[in-house]
């Protein structure tokens, strides 16, 4: 029941975010702050639904167990790695919550000729 309920909340704060952020690119502007803490709640919820899913046995897969645990920590690994690297070359959490954007929008306005 929880795992559907979840499920829900992910479908329509999706949505929510997804029309939000094309309003906010088209209009040439920043996303605002609920916007960003939307997406944020988003990855959130995501991740507790996958951890649910794995100690309930929601989808059941025929792999080993050790294979599965060892292909899931080499994908969490590679993950952390690309968000601290991402971290890095934006030298803000702002920037990559898209709340700043100085240097996004500026590559975006350059026309080509």
């Amino acid at each position: 029941m929880l795992f559907y309920i979840g499920s829900g909340i992910l479908v329509v704060l999706g949505i929510y975010c997804l029309l939000e952020i094309k309003k906010a690119y088209d209009n040439g502007e920043i996303l605002s702050f609920y916007v960003s803490i939307a997406i944020w709640v988003l990855d959130i919820v995501h991740l507790l639904l996958v951890i649910l899913a794995s100690f309930y046995n929601i989808w059941l897969l025929p792999f080993n167990r050790m294979v599965a645990l060892i292909g899931g920590w080499v994908i969490f690994g590679v993950g952390f790695i690309v968000m601290i690297a991402g971290m890095v070359e934006f030298r803000s959490l702002r920037r990559i919550s898209v709340l700043d954007t100085s240097k996004a929008y500026h590559y975006r306005n350059i026309s080509i000729q």
